[in-house]
């Protein structure tokens, strides 16, 4: 499991980076810890069936868990598909979440998921 570091440039705190070679097409669980030591999990269900590419996602808050859920549908070629800036996932104390994910799946393999999780800096206010 990856350690917390804090990296934080002017407006951004890096939370979370990792590569997770799967094991198999299906489901996976991503626990991500915060500053605070709560946990926010990514859920990845991911599919080929090549068809059209598709990603959803989903803030989900149960049993005061959260959990943001993705869909991710023939996202991934052998070279790689990724989101070009940090998307806006949900927030967590009033600070957006972000992440970046690319996911490639080489011929005959199982997919490589890589994924970066960043909390907005907490804006201090001047008065």
């Amino acid at each position: 499991m990856a350690q917390y570091s804090r990296i934080v440039n002017e407006d951004l705190e890096l939370i979370y980076n990792n590569r997770i070679h799967m094991a198999k097409c299906g489901d996976l669980m991503v626990p991500v810890k915060m500053p605070d030591g709560e946990t926010i999990n990514f859920a990845f269900n991911i599919n080929f069936d090549g068809g059209a590419t598709d990603v959803k996602f989903r803030p989900i808050e149960k049993d005061d868990k959260f959990t943001i859920e993705f869909v991710m549908i023939n996202f991934g070629t052998e070279l790689g598909s990724y989101v070009k800036t940090p998307i806006n996932v949900g927030k967590y104390n009033d600070r957006n979440i972000l992440t970046l994910f690319a996911m490639s799946k080489p011929k005959d393999g199982l997919p490589i998921l890589d994924i970066t999780v960043y909390l907005e800096k907490e804006k201090n206010c001047e008065k």
